[in-house]
């Protein structure tokens, strides 16, 4: 089955077999970028979704400035509804917007998210997975559905079963697809590591139980995640993976090589960031570090990143998702001291006994 929808003049959105796509990939005429990275001042990113609709077309002149994007997966009005149509795919409603990114800024690295766990009812992945009898998706011990909480008007998702072959490739080529619209470079992967039916775990063929799944089922579970990301990063590199909270050994699993990237939810001025921060650049992984609130970052926020980042480092803030065109201003996303050079932080003593 395919569709298509017109991106700005760019190729469409196009679903076509998830095992050609992953083999032709390197040969897109429109390949994946790695994003601008530069020491010179803080390499900021954005990453949020509209939910009334459609960026204003000031707010997409603001988010251009960012050197990388991520549109999250509640973009629209409708897909926050209980009752999504093929209106409200996220796959269609992402790529529009950050192909109207690219029109302004084409070196702009973006990026298409999705959950690498929970399968969520506004996109069209999830009505592919449900075609298919659902035996694509995660059961328990007793046959059951695994079912997990998560912010759907419904209340639950269905769960990816990673142990199935067809599920990781069905997986893969959605971010593959993403990519060969010609307006997306990488995608991000949420709860790559943690917040999944098998964590917490740093050895995948050891992986924890909280959901009634056969040992067997639980160790093809986890060994198939780590699989699918890998082989994900392997279809669109120099294109980013950016795996949620995976920094890498000794703090998480997906070892150096796996994916290029990885996010720093919460990212304060202490210890314990500063040191996620080391061990992805150990690893030679590039970082996102988010804190949660633009309004709440001081100038220790970014002399605790700048402290720890490594190449490709980058620092943003804001909601995952909000009105940006009924109520928050866009332009607080771009913080004036994105515009100061790095080394201004550099002489300042952060507010803690022991840096790492």
């Amino acid at each position: 089955r395919q569709y298509q929808r017109r991106v700005r003049g760019k190729r469409p959105f196009m679903w076509v077999s998830p095992v050609l796509l992953l083999a032709a990939s390197a040969l897109s005429a429109a390949s994946p970028r790695a994003p601008v990275f530069s020491w010179r001042t803080i390499s900021p990113f954005f990453h949020s979704s509209n939910q009334t609709g459609p960026f204003s077309d000031h707010a997409i002149t603001v988010i251009a400035k960012f050197p990388m994007v991520t549109i999250e997966k509640f973009q629209g009005a409708c897909a926050h509804s209980p009752h999504v149509g093929p209106s409200c795919h996220q796959e269609d409603l992402i790529t529009s917007e950050l192909g109207r990114v690219k029109a302004i800024a084409p070196h702009v690295c973006a990026i298409f998210y999705y959950n690498s766990v929970l399968n969520f009812p506004q996109y069209q992945l999830w009505q592919t997975m449900q075609q298919q009898n659902q035996s694509l998706l995660l059961h328990d011990a007793a046959g059951r559905l695994v079912r997990m909480s998560c912010p759907s008007p419904v209340g639950h998702c269905d769960v990816f079963d990673f142990s199935v072959e067809q599920t990781r490739e069905l997986f893969a080529a959605e971010c593959v697809n993403a990519t060969r619209t010609g307006v997306v470079d990488g995608c991000f992967l949420d709860r790559s590591v943690d917040g999944t039916p098998t964590d917490p775990t740093l050895d995948p063929t050891k992986p924890g139980n909280k959901y009634n799944l056969t040992h067997q089922k639980a160790v093809a579970y986890s060994l198939g995640h780590v699989q699918v990301l890998t082989e994900l990063q392997a279809a669109i590199s120099p294109g980013p993976v950016i795996a949620n909270h995976a920094y890498g050994p000794p703090l998480t699993n997906l070892a150096a090589g796996s994916v290029n990237f990885a996010m720093i939810e919460g990212f304060t001025p202490n210890n314990q960031s500063i040191w996620q921060l080391v061990v992805a650049a150990r690893n030679n992984r590039g970082v996102q570090a988010h804190v949660g609130g633009c309004g709440s970052v001081t100038v220790h926020h970014f002399a605790a990143f700048l402290v720890g980042a490594g190449t490709n480092s980058f620092f943003g803030c804001g909601p995952w998702t909000s009105p940006w065109d009924g109520g928050l201003d866009i332009s607080s996303a771009w913080l004036k001291q994105y515009d100061y050079l790095a080394v201004s932080y550099t002489h300042l003593t952060l507010p803690t006994k022991r840096i790492v």
